[in-house]
């Protein structure tokens, strides 16, 4: 049986072999090998892909891209709740915010009594009485009092008419998020993960490449060895010279000679290697079609193919001649 090319073990019993996304499904991926054991994909995706997964800036590029998950499409990252002057706000999936009713406040006077006030959005004021209701109701049974309700819910009524305020709300609503030293080591395992599958996805694994045995390594214990601390960069976009050829959202993988260049959703990295790579190997993912894969042919059908006529550009890739 074929062993895992991280953990380099065969898979016995539940532990199986799996079918492996070259570039995560998150972000639109497709491309499959069948070559990583189920232990070390459920960790890889605990770890480092989960986080960056369920963070906001890739939540947002699959949003943006309308990626299809196991679950579904994408879900905005804007969705949930929002803090503004003191209250809570939710917003949904179009964009709405509503108040969100987050409980009474009480306050006791001089002689005795209590009062209860509350905050609700005007969709849900006719949920007002019957959370009052239920306040008031559990408040005097817990004092050993008999209630009525039918009556609490006519005086309740009554209270409501009397005494609600109408007020419009215009909050400013933030959502702030983080790229910190672990978001950018998760990208660059990410980045790792990519090229080290890619690889033995074209079957470019030289036995004495010391770049592929600590990428293994650090997929395995899903730390950056030392060793490729300056073998992987996060570089500028205009650094990638296939950009403005390729529809919008596509996250691609290209080696040529000792290197490999990757755009992860909106993330471009570099990978030195210390090999020669014998042609051009590229992976393309998130198209329509599917993920594109292949060597320097199949990239240069691809660039002039009749595929770029269904997207509009100011400009067409060069004329190439074979």
């Amino acid at each position: 049986m074929t062993k895992c090319i991280i953990c380099k073990k065969t898979p016995q019993g539940s532990n199986v072999l799996t079918d492996e996304h070259i570039f995560p499904e998150f972000i639109g991926g497709n491309l499959k090998k069948k070559n990583v054991c189920s232990s070390c994909n459920s960790n890889m995706g605990a770890d480092f892909e989960g986080r960056l997964e369920n963070g906001f800036l890739f939540s947002l590029f699959s949003y943006q891209a309308k990626v299809v998950k196991k679950s579904g499409l994408a879900k905005s990252p804007f969705v949930g709740d929002y803090k503004a002057g003191g209250k809570t706000f939710e917003v949904d999936e179009d964009f709405n915010y509503k108040l969100k009713f987050t409980g009474f406040e009480e306050s006791r006077s001089s002689d005795g009594s209590t009062s209860f006030s509350m905050s609700i959005d005007e969709e849900d004021f006719g949920r007002a009485e019957s959370l009052i209701v239920k306040k008031l109701a559990r408040r005097l049974k817990k004092q050993g009092k008999n209630v009525d309700e039918n009556k609490l819910r006519m005086h309740v009524n009554n209270l409501i008419e009397d005494g609600y305020k109408v007020e419009s709300l215009k909050p400013e609503l933030q959502r702030r998020f983080y790229i910190d030293r672990r978001f950018l080591s998760d990208l660059k395992l990410l980045a790792l993960k990519v090229m080290f599958e890619s690889m033995h996805y074209f079957g470019c694994i030289p036995n004495d490449s010391k770049v592929l045995k600590k990428s293994r390594a650090s997929l395995q214990k899903k730390n950056i060895d030392p060793f490729l601390e300056d073998k992987v960069f996060i570089c500028d976009k205009d650094d990638f010279f296939v950009e403005k050829y390729l529809p919008l959202y596509t996250s691609y993988m290209i080696c040529l000679g000792g290197y490999c260049y990757l755009k992860i959703a909106d993330w471009y990295l570099l990978i030195i290697l210390d090999y020669e790579i014998p042609s051009l190997y590229f992976i393309l993912a998130n198209l329509k079609e599917g993920d594109v894969s292949g060597d320097v042919i199949e990239l240069i059908n691809f660039l002039r193919g009749d595929y770029l006529k269904k997207f509009e550009y100011s400009y067409m890739p060069p004329k190439f001649h074979d």
